[in-house]
């Protein structure tokens, strides 16, 4: 169905990247490709990396149109929270009159917003915010 013929350097390259790049899904993507171009069928490429057969040929066609550059890039956006939209009138709020604990700024931002959330995301909203005021 497709093969890839791949020179010493490029699949050297292919090692390197599949080894050192620091997201999973980009060491996975590459990782296919160089064992497919060592000769590796595509059965045992899809069992030894646990992904589905659709998704290899994915993965071969991104190399084929765009070569490593296609394999590097993710195609899903990060997922972003509700209080997200909110978070500048949040932070203005709790800046103006800073609650005492997390279960008050829980409270605050559900009255300020209608959108409820536990302590603990509230907490790492506050948190990734740099926000220190609630304990």
């Amino acid at each position: 169905m497709y093969r890839i013929s791949l020179s010493d350097a490029e699949r050297t390259q292919l090692l390197h990247v599949a080894q050192t790049h620091t997201h999973p899904v980009i060491c996975r993507h590459v990782l296919a490709i160089y064992l497919l171009s060592l000769g590796q069928s595509r059965h045992a490429v899809t069992t030894q990396l646990n992904i589905h057969r659709h998704t290899l040929r994915a993965y071969v066609k991104s190399y084929l149109a765009d070569g490593l550059s296609g394999l590097m890039t993710l195609h899903y956006a990060p997922r972003v929270g509700a209080l997200e939209a909110h978070r500048t009138q949040i932070i203005d709020e709790l800046e103006q009159d800073p609650p005492a604990t997390v279960k008050e700024a829980q409270h605050r931002i559900a009255a300020l917003t209608g959108i409820q959330r536990c302590e603990t995301q509230v907490r790492l909203f506050l948190k990734k915010t740099n926000f220190g005021g609630a304990k």
